[in-house]
């Protein structure tokens, strides 16, 4: 708990750029609607809670995009493993190599979790100069377990104790690093597949909050206040309207975003 909260807090800042722009639209939001007359405690009551919501979900999709990054990484690391042992190199220089040429190409990233992957393998490494590639990865495991710094992500952590699990049972690590390879595309596969289903959903529910049920409730709000008006009404038509409505388009958008 203690991990997640300190991780948590850290994205917030590391992510202040793309907050200060979601704020940056709920206040405008919240100069018009004061503009037009709406009651400051009411509007309060309802854009803050909006806003905190909206930053937790902000934290969440970039938290999913830098996990797609580190899965890509670790296909890219997995590969080029397995094409420099097929060249007949040893386990400890093919890991090394495939590090090498990962890091020329990705260049230096500026956060941490964008290096988990990376960094995990290049401890490993480390380990290999004194045990087997299945005892150097229960080190890691079991060393990075104990670490306060990074919490492993579990699709790591399910690769690389598939790894050694499989290198302690048929002694060949070129077998084990494309099993644990298949899983993880398998994974990501399905995982793309469930995204792709997500979105259809997301873009019909834009279209649905975007211009059918704001024209619905506009037309139906003029014509009831025809008949009767009342000024509490218009703020919370206001509130729903001109707030609530953009504010939950703003989350749809940062789920399509993510994907």
């Amino acid at each position: 708990m203690k991990i997640n909260v300190i991780k948590y807090t850290r994205n917030i800042v590391v992510f202040k750029k793309q907050i200060a722009v979601d704020a940056s639209a709920i206040a405008s939001l919240f100069l018009v609607l004061i503009f037009i007359g709406v009651n400051v405690g009411m509007l309060a009551s309802i854009i803050l809670p909006l806003f905190a919501v909206i930053l937790v979900l902000e934290v969440h999709s970039q938290n999913r995009k830098i996990m797609n990054n580190q899965i890509d990484e670790l296909l890219l690391i997995l590969h080029a493993t397995m094409i420099n042992l097929q060249s007949k190199m040893t386990t400890y220089n093919s890991i090394k190599g495939a590090l090498s040429m990962i890091n020329v190409n990705s260049g230096k990233h500026s956060r941490v979790d964008d290096r988990l992957v990376f960094n995990v393998f290049n401890r490993i490494v480390n380990e290999l100069k004194f045990h087997d590639i299945g005892n150097a990865i229960d080190s890691t495991i079991n060393r990075s377990l104990k670490s306060d710094e990074n919490e492993m992500p579990a699709f790591l952590l399910t690769a690389l104790f598939d790894i050694a699990n499989d290198y302690k049972s048929n002694q060949d690590i070129f077998i084990s690093i494309k099993n644990a390879y298949r899983g993880i595309q398998i994974m990501k596969i399905n995982m793309q597949n469930k995204r792709m289903n997500n979105i259809k959903k997301f873009f019909t529910l834009g279209v649905v909050l975007t211009t059918v049920v704001p024209s619905i409730m506009l037309f139906g709000f003029i014509a009831y206040s025809m008949i009767f008006y009342s000024y509490s009404e218009f703020m919370i038509f206001s509130i729903i309207l001109a707030g609530i409505f953009p504010c939950a388009y703003m989350i749809l958008q940062m789920q399509v975003s993510s994907i």
